[in-house]
């Protein structure tokens, strides 16, 4: 079968479990990517077509989020809509970066304190 029947098979799983239209949208485009860069057909896709598939977007612009969100659309590809067992310890989550907080300086706490009306 074409890439296209399990394209629609995809659909058809996240609409049954009521996913919203932009979580398909994105897991959509997700898996239409995964597929186009493997090159192989579904059937013979395997757990290494993924990682190479992760470490590829890992060295793109994409964001750790964005790369996580890739690998749960490509998980539910594989778990759901093929049916197929993949062994999850082999693509963790990426730990996304925490930006620190903005720190004032002195003196822009104190310009903050001076405009204060109420001690």
């Amino acid at each position: 079968m074409d890439a296209n029947y399990y394209l629609e098979q995809l659909y058809q799983d996240m609409r049954l479990r009521a996913y919203s239209d932009h979580t398909q949208d994105v897991y959509g485009r997700a898996v239409r990517c995964f597929l186009n860069f493997s090159g192989k057909s579904v059937e013979a896709l395997n757990e290494q077509d993924v990682r190479n598939y992760v470490l590829h977007l890992m060295g793109g612009s994409l964001s750790k989020g964005s790369i996580n969100t890739y690998q749960a659309a490509i998980r539910f590809f594989f778990g759901v809509t093929l049916n197929r067992a993949m062994n999850y310890l082999q693509m963790p989550r990426l730990k996304e970066d925490k930006a620190l907080p903005e720190i004032l300086s002195r003196e822009e706490i104190a310009r903050l304190l001076d405009r204060c009306e109420n001690p």
